[in-house]
């Protein structure tokens, strides 16, 4: 966690997550030009070089989710990128980590797309928490913070 001011903080992200950044871009771009398969090839790629990038999980999810209509798979992408991310914050953390940095947002899309997954799967008994930790670690009312100084652009 990088603090950014205040009580806001940012994700740090490891070392690895840098050097896959340009096979995770040639993924997405694989998959922007309709080739999905070859998209999830590439990302599984890049996977096997980062384990822990939430940005290729999230695509990953993505692609099982809105591309070959697996939740489940979806789920369990989406999940991970969610683990590391809860694994990282301290237990007492009292922070807000703004939906609209960049180092933020998989994160919440992470987030979102599971609490969709587990929807289209039957298990919305399960999305309550994951929403009550989206609004506190975003900072909005509810959500056992502050309001958020400003929205986010998208994830939600």
């Amino acid at each position: 966690m990088v603090p950014i001011g205040g009580n806001r903080f940012e994700l740090g992200h490891p070392g690895c997550v840098q050097e896959t950044e340009l096979d995770y871009q040639e993924g997405m771009e694989i998959r922007a030009a309709g080739d999905p398969e070859g998209a999830r090839d590439a990302l599984r790629y890049a996977l096997a070089a980062c384990r822990d990038n939430i940005w290729i999980h999230l695509g990953l999810g993505q692609i099982a989710l809105e591309d070959f209509r697996d939740p489940s798979l979806a789920r369990g992408h989406f999940g991970y990128a969610v683990e590391l991310v809860q694994r990282s914050i301290p237990p007492n953390f009292s922070g807000v980590l703004p939906p609209d940095r960049p180092s933020n947002r998989p994160f919440y899309e992470a987030l979102n797309g599971l609490i969709q997954t587990l929807e289209a799967t039957g298990q919305a008994a399960d999305v309550g928490p994951l929403q009550a930790l989206r609004d506190r670690l975003a900072g909005r009312p509810g959500g056992g913070q502050r309001p958020a100084s400003h929205r986010p652009n998208q994830g939600d």
